[in-house]
């Protein structure tokens, strides 16, 4: 008896991705347009989702995960009308490409204002606060004019 492979199932099939962006281009206003605009929206946080809980952001946590996903489906969102589905016939790279830069967006930001808190802490601790000055926030600044984004 022969085992013949079973063909493995995508969590994203492409064509039905390609169709649904089509039918909402071609009719953001009509019923069909609103209901692929929905199911839109459930591939946008399945992709980020899949994307987030992959290995290259396993050691992150839940909350930041969480953060960095409704990012991603807000620029995917934001980023829908910008897809052309004449000239491109992959929709799935092209939006993997936007989770996973606003995912690395995101770790940059919050590297940035980790950085920045240990510095302020660094400097007020040892009582150099006078040594924190932006001209943005007027000269001296004070920790939660710091930990603002």
């Amino acid at each position: 008896m022969k085992i013949v492979p079973q063909k493995k199932q995508h969590y994203i099939n492409n064509k039905d991705f390609t169709a649904l962006l089509i039918a909402y281009h071609n009719g953001p206003d009509t019923k069909q347009g609103r209901r692929a605009y929905n199911k839109i929206g459930k591939v946008f946080l399945l992709l980020a989702d899949k994307i987030a809980n992959g290995g290259s952001w396993r050691g992150y946590s839940p909350d930041i995960k969480e953060e960095m996903i409704n990012d991603a489906v807000y620029m995917m969102i934001k980023n829908l009308n910008k897809y052309n589905h004449e000239k491109f016939d992959n929709p799935f790279s092209y939006f993997t490409s936007v989770t996973i830069n606003i995912y690395r967006q995101s770790i940059n930001k919050m590297k940035l204002n980790m950085d920045r808190n240990v510095r302020f802490d660094f400097l007020s601790a040892n009582g150099l606060e006078y040594l924190i000055v932006d001209d943005s926030f007027g000269g001296k600044i004070n920790h939660s004019q710091v930990t603002k984004h």
